[in-house]
């Protein structure tokens, strides 16, 4: 503190052949061959308060963080590097589990509308429904093939009910005498009826 920087390094020395297993003498240590930019110092006591010190304590995460910045002791950071990549897996992980449960939950929340548009005989509102689902692409089988059972099922209905409602609107144009629409009409129906054939 009074800028002595020798003799505060010569009695931090001293105080470890004392005692070599007191750590806040390597952290001054390596403060002070820091500050004199005798680096093979600096990377020899913060090897030394790593090595000692205890994995998640404060000083040792400093002690990692200066033999990373100062490039020396490629176990130690080979260490370093693989413990940071690990924990990224982790959270990479979690976050792919946490987006997974969250697409299942909203996938869940669209068949039940879905579903309960399809009892109700809204099968245009089913169909968009359960293709917001496929959109989805939850990672849940059971909800995948019930979505998929049940529009087709509300497919063939809706293109039942198009067909029906062409027709009766071809008649109507019959009934008066305009067969250009009536004409228009029946081949719209045509390929509506075409398309419940393939859909089956």
């Amino acid at each position: 503190h009074q800028g002595e920087i020798d003799l505060a390094e010569e009695m931090y020395k001293k105080t470890l052949e004392i005692d070599p297993g007191f750590l806040p003498a390597y952290t001054n240590l390596a403060f002070i061959a820091e500050k004199k930019g005798n680096i093979k110092d600096a990377s020899y006591y913060w090897q030394k308060r790593y090595e000692l010190g205890q994995e998640g304590d404060y000083w040792w995460e400093v002690s990692s963080q200066h033999l990373l910045r100062l490039g020396t002791y490629p176990r130690v950071r080979k260490e370093i590097l693989e413990k940071k990549a690990a924990r990224l897996s982790r959270e990479i992980i979690w976050k792919n589990t946490q987006e997974k449960a969250a697409t299942i939950k909203e996938a869940k929340l669209h068949f039940d509308i879905g579903n309960q548009a399809f009892l109700e005989r809204d099968y245009e509102t089913a169909i968009k429904e359960f293709e917001a689902i496929f959109f989805l692409t939850p990672d849940d089988e059971e909800i995948l093939n019930k979505s998929v059972k049940l529009y087709k099922q509300a497919k063939r209905l809706y293109l039942r009910g198009a067909a029906l409602a062409g027709l009766k609107n071809a008649l109507d144009y019959i009934e008066n005498d305009d067969y250009l629409s009536a004409e228009k009409k029946l081949e719209n129906t045509l390929e509506v009826i075409s398309r419940i054939t393939q859909e089956k």
